[in-house]
C-alpha cells in the first residue's frame, strides 16, 4: 500500500493491520550509483521515537527543527513518531473557514493546530492516549503467560500502574528503548533495520554516513561523540538489524523490562524503591554477554554535552561557533558541518554548496567520510570492582562497560564475544570542515524558545543556517544576494527588469495576491503571541504560537494584489500593528477613532505598500464582520484603495493580552520591500508627520547601493492644542514648551515610568538624547545655537552619530543592560533589510523578542543589536511621529486608563512569578550574545 499523505504528514491510525507498508515502494532507485549506494538502496531504516505529553504545551519548540532536518535523509530513513495523541495537531488540520464557528467551539485551543508540515519520512502513529502507549509497552512481559503475571495476572492492571509511573516521571520512557523493535514490530514490515533516537537532534545526511558495512556486517551499530572508554549503546542513535526472533529480543536479560510486573509488585509492597533504570546501562551490558552478535561503536556525532566544563581553548567549534546546515540546490539534503579545531575563525573560504560541487570529495559516494586506518587490535575486558564512568547507569553495569586503553580516535567492535579497537580518521575536506550525521543538542534544548527556531524553511531562500545556543541564524547564498541587489539595472522597464526576490524570498513580479487558503508566498516563521514561565531551567514556553500560514487563527482581510508592481529596492513598506481589547469594542466612538487614524496613515502613505497586523481580544462575531468590511479589499479607508495593503487579523475569543513585539515581527517579516519603516502602534494614537513618505522614499534611493542603514524617528507628545503634522507646527510647539516624550502624555501614566533611561546618569541613553540630536540635525530653531545638519561639517555629523552608535552598543554589556531593560518607548525605525555585511538579512538576524511583550521590556534591544553589528545608525531629519490630544481622545475615554493593551505591563508574561528575574536575565544574555554569533556567520562568505 502507498503511504497516506495529509498535508505532507503521514498519519497511520491505531489499527495494526493498516500499519505495514512495503519499504520498496519508498526506495528512490537512481542510475549510475556505486556499489555502496546500491547496497543502501536495498535497505531501509525505521527510527522509532515515542513521545508523550499532557497537553500541546509539552510539544518541544525544536520539533520543527527535527522534522526539517530529518527530511534530508528520506532516501534511507523513516522516523516513526509514536505518541499519545498530543501530536495530533501536526497531522489533523482543522479546515473550518468560519470564524463564527471557531469562536463558538469550546474545544478550540489556540495551541492545537498544525503550523508546519513534517516531511513524508516523518510518520506519526497516534495511540490516542497515555493509556494506549502503556498498553503497547506492557508487551515486554509477553514472555510470561498472562495468568502467571504478578499483580493479579492482568496486563491491563500492569498498564494502569505503568501509566501512573510515566505520568509522574515522563523521562522513564527512555527505559523502553531497547525493546522498541519488539513492542512496535507491527510497524516494521518492510524495514531491514530499526533503531531509536530522540527529538533533540538535528539530522544530517544519514545516507552518506551510514556505510554499507554497517547495513550488512553488523547486528547493531551505535554512534557516539568520542567517549569510547564507555562501551554502551547510545540512546541518541543506535540501529539494529530487523530480526524479530533474535536481535529484537536482546533486551530480555533486563529484568526491569521482561519482569516489569515483578518490579512494580515489589515497589507496591514496599520491598523495593522504584528507581530509574538506564537502558544504556542494562542493555549495553546484556549485549556484551552474547557471543553470536556483531556490534560497531562508531565516533560520528556532534554534541553540546560537557562543553560548559571545558576550558575556552578546548571547547568544540560546534559549541562556540554553532553547527552549520546546508540543504543543497534542490533543498532535498541536509548536510551538517562545523569548523575544525584548527580553523576556529570559521568557514570563511568555503562556498555554501561545497558538498555538491563538481569534484567535491563529499559528493563522491565511493569516498568514505569515516574510514578505518591501521590494524584491528584485541581489547582485553577486565572487570573492575570499583569503577564509575557513567553516572546515569547503575554501578553494577559499569564494571563491564568502563574500559581502558582507548581514546576518541578508536572505533570499538564487539565481534563474537571479543572486543576490538581500530583507529579511524575522517576524510580531509576543504577548509578544515568536519561533518557528521547528526548533532545532539541535549544542553541547548533546555533554553530554546519557539521564536529562536522559527526562521528556517527548507524550500525558502536560504542556502542553509547555523544552529547556535542563541537559536537559528539563516544565511543566504551569494547568488541570491546578487539577485537581491541588482534590481535597479533597468527599473524603468518592468518587462526587462532583473528578477529580484523580495525579503519575503519571492519574486513580486510573479505575486498573485494572498487569499485565505493560499499563503505560500507569506513568511514561514512562527510567532509566540503568549508566553508562560517554565521553572526548570528558568525559561519560557509558548502558550499561543501562530504563523502567517495559520489559517485557523490568522485571517487575511486584504491580500495586496498590487504588490506585483512594487519596486523592491526603491519603495518603502510601512509596518503597522493594532491591538484592541474586549473593553474597547463596545466603545463605538473609540473604534471609529481607530479607523480614522488608520485612514490618515494610509492616505499619508499614498498607495505605497503597507502591512497591518491586528489582534482583537474578546472578539465578537459582530465586530469581526465590521473589521472585515473596514479593512477588506473594498474598504473606503484609503483614497488610494487597498490593493497595496496586506491586512492580517487575529481574532481571539479570550480577552487575553498578546505580545505587541510579536505582532511587530509579523508585520516586518511580511514586508515586500528592502526598506521598512516599523514601530507604529496604532492604539497609541501616534501619527507620522506630513513629509514622512517623501523623505523615507528619498532615503531608500540614497542608500540603494549602500546597505545597512537604520534611521531613528523621534516620537513626541503634544500636551495641548492642535497640530497639522508639519515641521513649522512642531517648531512652534517646541518653543511653547508643549512637547513631551510620548510616554509622558499617554493617558494613565504607568507606575515605573520614572525608571526610564532618561533619568539614568552618565551612562544614560534614551529617546530624549536622540531627540536632542534630531533637533540639531533637522533645522536651526529661533534662539538656539545648535547647528543644523546641513550646516554641520561632515566630521561633526559623523562624530555625533558615532557617539549614538557607541552608546547603543554599550547597552548590550552587562554593566548597562538595565538601561536597555528600562527603555519605556519602542523606537520607530526606518531600516534596510539588507545588513551591512554579506549574509545579514535584518528581518532574520535582528528581531524584536516575542517574549518581551510589555512596555518596560527591552524595547531598544533590536536597535542596540543593529548598532553592534555595524549598521549605520542615523537620524532621519524632518521625519517624526506625534501624539496629539485630539488623537488620544478619538481612540478612548481617559477615565478607562491607559490606551491599548500591555502598555503599562513590564515583561508581562513573567510578572509575579518567582523566576521572573532569572528568565529575563537568561533571555537578555542570549540576545546580547546574539550579535557575536552573527559576526561569526559573516565569516562564512560564499563565492
Amino acid at each position: 500500500m502507498t503511504s497516506p499523505n495529509n498535508n505532507q504528514i503521514n498519519h497511520i491510525q491505531q489499527d495494526p493491520s493498516s500499519l505495514s507498508f512495503s519499504a520498496s515502494l519508498r526506495h528512490k532507485i537512481t542510475g549510475n550509483i556505486s556499489d555502496g549506494r546500491k547496497i543502501q538502496q536495498k535497505h531501509r531504516i525505521a527510527i522509532i521515537i515515542p513521545f508523550i505529553g499532557e497537553s500541546p504545551d509539552a510539544i518541544p519548540s525544536y520539533l520543527e527543527l527535527f522534522c526539517a532536518t530529518a527530511g534530508g535523509s528520506a532516501s534511507l530513513v523513516d522516523f516513526l513518531l509514536i505518541h499519545d495523541g498530543v501530536l495530533d495537531p501536526y497531522h489533523q488540520q482543522k479546515s473550518s473557514d468560519s470564524t463564527t464557528e471557531k469562536l463558538s467551539s469550546s474545544s478550540t485551543d489556540d495551541t492545537t493546530r498544525a503550523l508546519f508540515s513534517c516531511p513524508e519520512n516523518v510518520i506519526f502513529h497516534s495511540l490516542g492516549s497515555l493509556e494506549g502507549i502503556s498498553r503497547a509497552l506492557v508487551k515486554v512481559v509477553d514472555g510470561k503467560p498472562e495468568q502467571e503475571l504478578k499483580l493479579g495476572g492482568s496486563k491491563e492492571k500492569l498498564a494502569g500502574i505503568l501509566t501512573k509511573y510515566i505520568r509522574n516521571y515522563p523521562y522513564v520512557m527512555v527505559e523502553f528503548k531497547p525493546a522498541l523493535g519488539h513492542i512496535f514490530q507491527h510497524y516494521l514490515d518492510g524495514y531491514t533495520h530499526w533503531g531509536y533516537s530522540d527529538l533533540d537532534i538535528m539530522f544530517g545526511d544519514l545516507e552518506r554516513w551510514i556505510t554499507p558495512d554497517e547495513l550488512t556486517e553488523f547486528d547493531i551499530v551505535t554512534y557516539g561523540f568520542g567517549d569510547q572508554h564507555r562501551v554502551y549503546l547510545r540512546g541518541q542513535f543506535t540501529i539494529h538489524r530487523n530480526d524479530p526472533e533474535k536481535i529484537n529480543q536482546l533486551w530480555r536479560p533486563c529484568d526491569y523490562l521482561s519482569h516489569m510486573d515483578t518490579r512494580f509488585e515489589q515497589v507496591l509492597s514496599k520491598e523495593e524503591t522504584l528507581h530509574f533504570e538506564s537502558a544504556e546501562g542494562c542493555y549495553s551490558a546484556a549485549v556484551l554477554e552474547r557471543d553470536d552478535i556483531k556490534i560497531k561503536y562508531a565516533v560520528k556525532a556532534f554534541t553540546d554535552a560537557e562543553q560548559e566544563k571545558k576550558k575556552k581553548e578546548d571547547k568544540d567549534t560546534a559549541y562556540t561557533h554553532g553547527v552549520y546546515v546546508g540543504t543543497g540546490k534542490k533543498k532535498d539534503r541536509t548536510i551538517i558541518y562545523k569548523a575544525g579545531m584548527d580553523n576556529r575563525r570559521g568557514l570563511s573560504t568555503i562556498p555554501s554548496d561545497w558538498f555538491e560541487r563538481k569534484g567535491s570529495i563529499y559528493n563522491d559516494p565511493n569516498t568514505l567520510l569515516y574510514k578505518s586506518v591501521g590494524k584491528r587490535e584485541i581489547l582485553p575486558m577486565i572487570e573492575k570492582e570499583s569503577v564509575k564512568c557513567m553516572y546515569w547507569a547503575q554501578k553494577k553495569y559499569q564494571s563491564r562497560l568502563c574500559i581502558d586503553g582507548v581514546d576518541s580516535t578508536d572505533t570499538i567492535y564487539w565481534i563474537h564475544g571479543q572486543l576490538y579497537k581500530e583507529k579511524y580518521e575522517l576524510v580531509k575536506l576543504p577548509g578544515d570542515i568536519v561533518t557528521a550525521p547528526f548533532f545532539h543538542f541535549q544542553e541547548w534544548k533546555r533554553y530554546y524558545r519557539s521564536a529562536q527556531l522559527g526562521g528556517f524553511q527548507r524550500n525558502g531562500p536560504f542556502a542553509g543556517f547555523v544552529l547556535s545556543k542563541e537559536g537559528i541564524l539563516p544565511f543566504y547564498s551569494t547568488s541570491a544576494d546578487k539577485r537581491r541587489t541588482s534590481g535597479g539595472k533597468s527599473r524603468d522597464n518592468y518587462s526587462e527588469k532583473v528578477v529580484v526576490p523580495s525579503p519575503l524570498g519571492h519574486t513580486l513580479f510573479q505575486w498573485h495576491g494572498i487569499e485565505s487558503n493560499d499563503r505560500e508566498q507569506l513568511p514561514h516563521r512562527f510567532y509566540c503571541l503568549q508566553s508562560a514561565m517554565k521553572e526548570s531551567p528558568p525559561t519560557t514556553k509558548c502558550k499561543f504560537v501562530t504563523s502567517w500560514r495559520d489559517s485557523l487563527n490568522v485571517e487575511i482581510l486584504s491580500g495586496a494584489p498590487a504588490w506585483s508592481k512594487v519596486d523592491i529596492d526603491l519603495e518603502v513598506t510601512m509596518a503597522i500593528t493594532l491591538q484592541l481589547h474586549a473593553d474597547q469594542l463596545s466603545d463605538s466612538e473609540a473604534i471609529q477613532g481607530f479607523f480614522k487614524i488608520l485612514a490618515l496613515y494610509l492616505n499619508r502613505w499614498q498607495g505605497q505598500p503597507v502591512v497591518i497586523v491586528v489582534h482583537v481580544a474578546g472578539a465578537t462575531p459582530e465586530f469581526i464582520t465590521t473589521m472585515r468590511a473596514k479593512l477588506g479589499p473594498e474598504s473606503n479607508l484609503s483614497n488610494f484603495g487597498m490593493d497595496t495593503v496586506l491586512v492580517a487579523a487575529i481574532f481571539s475569543e479570550k480577552p487575553d493580552t498578546v505580545s505587541r513585539k510579536a505582532l511587530m515581527n509579523m508585520a516586518i517579516d511580511a514586508s515586500p520591500t528592502r526598506f521598512v519603516i516599523a514601530g507604529y502602534e496604532l492604539e497609541r494614537g501616534i501619527i507620522p508627520s506630513q513629509d514622512t513618505s517623501y523623505l523615507a522614499h528619498r532615503t531608500a534611493q540614497i542608500h540603494e547601493d549602500s546597505p545597512g542603514a537604520v534611521y531613528i524617528i523621534p516620537q513626541f507628545g503634544l500636551v495641548d492644542g492642535d497640530h497639522d503634522f508639519t515641521m513649522d507646527a512642531l517648531n512652534q510647539a517646541h518653543l511653547d514648551g508643549r512637547l513631551k516624550p510620548v510616554s509622558k502624555v499617554e493617558e494613565g501614566e504607568c507606575e515605573g515610568d520614572n525608571a526610564s533611561l532618561e533619568n539614568e546618569e552618565n551612562s544614560s541613553f534614551g529617546m530624549i538624547e536622540i531627540e536632542k540630536l534630531w533637533w540639531e540635525f533637522s533645522q536651526r530653531l529661533p534662539n538656539q545655537k545648535a547647528v543644523p545638519m546641513y550646516e554641520m561639517t561632515v566630521e561633526k555629523q559623523a562624530s555625533a552619530l558615532d557617539n549614538i552608535q557607541s552608546k547603543l552598543t554599550s547597552l548590550l554589556t552587562e554593566k548597562y543592560q538595565y538601561n536597555l531593560y528600562a527603555t519605556d518607548t519602542s523606537p520607530i525605525l526606518l531600516f534596510d533589510n539588507l545588513g551591512p555585511n554579506t549574509g545579514i538579512i535584518s528581518s532574520d538576524m535582528v528581531r524584536e523578542i516575542d517574549e518581551f511583550g510589555g512596555k518596560l521590556c527591552y524595547n531598544s534591544i533590536r536597535l542596540a543589536q543593529m548598532a553592534t553589528l555595524g549598521y549605520h545608525i542615523n537620524i532621519l531629519s524632518g521625519v517624526y511621529a506625534i501624539s496629539t490630544p485630539v488623537l488620544r481622545k478619538a481612540i478612548g475615554d481617559p477615565s478607562r486608563g491607559p490606551l491599548g493593551v500591555s502598555r503599562c505591563d513590564g515583561c508581562f508574561f513573567f510578572t509575579k512569578e518567582r523566576a521572573h528575574e532569572d528568565i529575563l536575565e537568561n533571555i537578555s544574555l542570549e540576545e546580547r550574545q546574539r550579535p557575536a554569533k552573527i559576526a561569526i556567520l559573516w565569516e562564512h562568505s560564499i563565492e
